[in-house]
């Protein structure tokens, strides 16, 4: 039963990893696996851990994340994992709003060089839930910290060819705050049986980024996210 705590956390990867709905039981764990495109074909696999209650809310999660690019897992070109927390606030009763934040560490690594960045995810889900199933609005914000980019060997030779005067290329470069994402969306879960929960979202997203990193690879970003996650809890 999902009842009345049982909006969704952390549904869609980037600005939040995926996860089913929260039960009414203060304790307990889940894992899920989430397919979606965002801003390309990504897949997550995470578990999630609920710790207890804190004051004015629900259960607390405790979450952790592996997101991956689908185009990139043959070659381990990269990959992002997310560690964080969630849970609900409100008043008693089928409406109520969760709150989710995690710290992200991504890393990619292609001819040009390889790209290590930390970042931020502030996720907030207004909703309205009933006995087997939620939906609702969500919001999001991703926010880069600091990316630590190494070029390449081929890329320091083409910079010393077309510019022989100058300085070598630095072999490693600092940049700050890189990534900042904004999603608008919607949600909506059903629990078909107990242990399981399929759960739907999407929305536009708003991408500006430099020379950085927002785990997936340059394949044009498209203004929208699509997801499907199945989950499982006991």
């Amino acid at each position: 039963m999902l009842g009345a705590v049982g909006l969704i956390i952390g549904l869609v990867g980037g600005p939040c990893a995926a996860a089913p709905p929260l039960t009414d039981a203060p304790t307990g764990g889940r894992f899920w696996v989430d397919v979606g495109w965002d801003p390309t074909w990504v897949i997550e696999v995470g578990a999630g851990r609920r710790v207890g209650d804190v004051r004015a809310a629900g259960p607390v999660e405790l979450q952790a994340v592996i997101t991956a690019p689908i185009v990139l897992l043959s070659s381990l070109g990269g990959a992002e994992l997310a560690l964080g927390a969630a849970t609900r606030t409100g008043p008693e009763g089928p409406l109520g709003v969760e709150v989710g934040g995690q710290m992200w560490a991504a890393g990619a690594r292609d001819p040009l060089g390889a790209k290590v960045g930390l970042g931020v995810d502030l996720v907030a889900r207004p909703g309205w839930a009933w006995q087997r199933g939620a939906a609702g609005l969500e919001l999001g914000w991703r926010q880069g910290l600091a990316t630590r980019a190494r070029h390449s060997e081929a890329v320091q030779d083409l910079f010393g060819d077309r510019y022989p005067d100058a300085e070598p290329a630095p072999e490693v470069v600092w940049l700050r705050s890189p990534v900042r994402r904004q999603r608008l969306g919607v949600f909506g879960a059903w629990q078909p049986t107990e242990p399981l929960t399929l759960a739907l979202s999407g929305g536009l997203e708003r991408t500006a980024q430099e020379q950085g990193i927002a785990a997936q690879p340059s394949l044009g970003q498209l203004p929208f996210t699509a997801h499907l996650s199945g989950s499982t809890s006991w």
